[in-house]
């Protein structure tokens, strides 16, 4: 599905970026920029130096239309041999000499994929417009039929210990407190290459965020 011949069918997605990376060609020309890497810098990202962050980048993106295609994997890769294909590419790309051509159909990808990500769950939350829950009351009734099985009373006791003792039907209000007081800590504090395999997110998409129609998951 994904593997098209076109390899940069992925830069069609960034038409809106192509053109605010494209309109720096004349501004910045004369900072004397000299290859892609250059401008990067310039346009205040920074480029990627970081194998466990090159897999975060991977897969997040992995399931773009034509990104496996333009870093040349399979649809299968393993994480660390995409995070290695990524890099190469990176690398490659990054070298490549500053021409409008290259700055057009290159650099918006670039920017995409071999720049610092989010680090962290509360940047990929605002990256992806994912909304916390705001009735906490609501959420904890939600969630706490399941909380012994799905680990949550063991995580909310880190939180607030006298719950170790406490039915999940009594003092609701201590409950959804020490939900909402897990919820802000875990987002702020989980860095997303200490997440490698999506479980805190996963907990984190059940239990702290407002439902929306369509579940677009980051997860992937």
């Amino acid at each position: 599905m994904f593997l098209h011949n076109k390899a940069l069918v992925a830069g069609s997605s960034f038409a809106g970026v192509s053109t605010l990376f494209g309109a720096g060609f004349g501004i910045h020309s004369s900072l004397q920029d000299k290859t892609i890497k250059d401008r990067l810098i310039t346009l205040g990202k920074k480029p990627i130096d970081n194998k466990d962050v090159f897999e975060v980048v991977f897969k997040e993106h992995k399931d773009k239309e034509g990104f496996k295609a333009l870093i040349n994997v399979d649809e299968n890769i393993e994480l660390d041999k995409a995070g290695e294909a990524l890099s190469t590419w990176c690398k490659k790309n990054l070298a490549l000499p500053l021409t409008e051509d290259n700055i057009k159909n290159i650099l918006p990808n670039v920017g995409n994929y071999c720049s610092l990500p989010a680090r962290t769950i509360k940047e990929k939350l605002d990256k992806l417009g994912k909304k916390l829950v705001q009735n906490w009351a609501t959420k904890w009734a939600e969630v706490k039929s399941d909380s012994e099985r799905s680990g949550l009373k063991k995580d909310l006791q880190i939180i607030n210990p006298s719950v170790e003792n406490m039915n999940a039907n009594d003092h609701p209000e201590v409950w959804k407190n020490a939900l909402s007081a897990w919820c802000s800590n875990t987002i702020d504090n989980t860095l997303l290459i200490n997440d490698k395999d999506d479980a805190i997110f996963k907990k984190v998409e059940e239990r702290c965020l407002e439902k929306t129609t369509t579940q677009n998951s980051a997860t992937k």
